[in-house]
Parts: structure tokens; sequence; C-alpha cells
């Protein structure tokens, strides 16, 4: 089982969703009515061009993060995954690394400040 810790960025299959490639969460903090639900945001490699998330996405430059393939990602801040403790033993997830702390700041006020998230997803960013 991998010790999870906030801005830790995940190579994984998304359980519940059917993606199918392995995404970059980044994690942020456990519920705060059940701690073993784990909220993350996914990083992207394209900006998302929907009006509604336009303040939520926070770029990453490839050159912090040698993890990323590409010049610019960004985390999406305009969705919460929510995830069960469980879902992250799984042999095949790989930790790449860490969000940096400006980053990281960036991403709390982001998700914080979202006019789109519920009150429960905002929270986990706290």
């Amino acid at each position: 089982m991998i010790t999870l810790k906030r801005g830790m960025v995940l190579k994984m299959d998304i359980p519940g969703k059917d993606i199918g490639h392995c995404k970059y969460p980044v994690v942020l903090n456990p519920d705060l009515s059940d701690s073993s639900i784990i909220g993350t945001c996914l990083i992207n490699s394209k900006f998302s061009i929907l009006p509604t998330k336009k303040n939520c996405q926070i770029p990453l430059s490839g050159d912090d993060y040698k993890f990323l393939s590409k010049k610019v990602s960004y985390v999406d801040c305009g969705e919460v995954i929510k995830m069960k403790e469980e879902d992250f033993n799984n042999s095949k997830i790989t930790v790449l690394g860490y969000i940096n702390a400006t980053d990281m700041q960036k991403i709390v006020d982001a998700g914080k400040g979202s006019i789109i998230l519920s009150k429960r997803d905002k929270s986990f960013f706290e």
C-alpha cells in the first residue's frame, strides 16, 4: 500500500472511469466525514475550453516536472475524483513525484475558489 501524501502525483488507472489509459492524479486530502475516501484532481495535457473550467486549470511546466511529457500540462481543479483507500492497493500504481509548494498553493486556491465545486468537493482542498 502506498502512503498517500498531499501533492503526490501518481500514474494509475482511475477506478470507475473508462478512460482507456493511465492518468496522473494529484492527491489532495481525505474526506472530512470519511477518511477512507481520498480526493484527487487529474493532470491533463490539454487546457479545457469549457468556460466553467477556465479558472480551474492550473498550468504545470514540463521543465519543473520531469514526469510530464508536454511542455505545459494542466491540473483540473474543476473536478474532484473521489477514491477509496483500497483503490490505491494496486501494484500497477507508480509514484511519479510531488507538486512543488508554489503550484500546490495555486491548486488549493483554485479548488477552494471554484464556483462549480460543491462544498464537500471544496473541502478536499482544505
